[in-house]
Order: C-alpha cells, then sequence, then structure tokens
C-alpha cells in the first residue's frame, strides 16, 4: 500500500522553481495529488504515477494499477476505466483530458 503525502508544489513550474519534494520514487514513481494538476481526470484524490520502459501507470491508494497510455495496456496493465472521470460539461461517457497526467508520467521515464 502507498502512503501519499499533499505536497502543494505546482506541477507545472519549471524545474528550478520545484521544491526537492517532487523528486522522483524508485523507478521513476511519483507521489501525485489531484491539487498538483489544472485539470484531475480521476475519481479519485491521489496516487503514484509510474513509467518503466515508456509504460505509464496510475495506482491509487489499495491498488491496482492501471495503464495511463497504450504502451502500459499492452504490458497487461488493466485500463483506467474505472476510475476515469467523466466531464461533467460535455455529458455522460466523455472523459475528462488525462493528458496533463499523461505528459507528467512520460517525464519519468
Amino acid at each position: 500500500m502507498h502512503v501519499v503525502t499533499g505536497d502543494r508544489t505546482a506541477l507545472g513550474s519549471s524545474p528550478s522553481q520545484r521544491s526537492s519534494s517532487e523528486a522522483k520514487g524508485p523507478s521513476g514513481a511519483l507521489p501525485v495529488t489531484a491539487s498538483r494538476f489544472k485539470e484531475w481526470p480521476f475519481t479519485v484524490s491521489a496516487g503514484i504515477l509510474k513509467c518503466e520502459g515508456g509504460a505509464v501507470t496510475f495506482e491509487p491508494p489499495g491498488g491496482p494499477r492501471y495503464a495511463v497510455n497504450g504502451t502500459a495496456k499492452d504490458a497487461g496493465y488493466p485500463a483506467i476505466t474505472p476510475i476515469w472521470a467523466d466531464d461533467k460539461s460535455l455529458g455522460s461517457g466523455v472523459k475528462i483530458d488525462i493528458s496533463e497526467v499523461l505528459n507528467k508520467g512520460l517525464s519519468l521515464c
């Protein structure tokens, strides 16, 4: 089980503006929270973002580890659909843009 702390550092800031608390964890892992992104695409408020060999995954507290991109899905991780939030402004079934989380995940590779 992963414990996520409440780091308030903005992810959009340049590397020189980020605090050392945003340092990568083991194997390119980064604890993330909804407050760190412009638009949070998940129904859970926090988790661990990882990238291994181009496979970006997100693991909420208690798991499982979900695929954020096709590379991770091809590697056998389950689809992120169960925790991917609907965009209420566009109607049921249309999901919130996940690209900001994906791009941050790819930066961990």
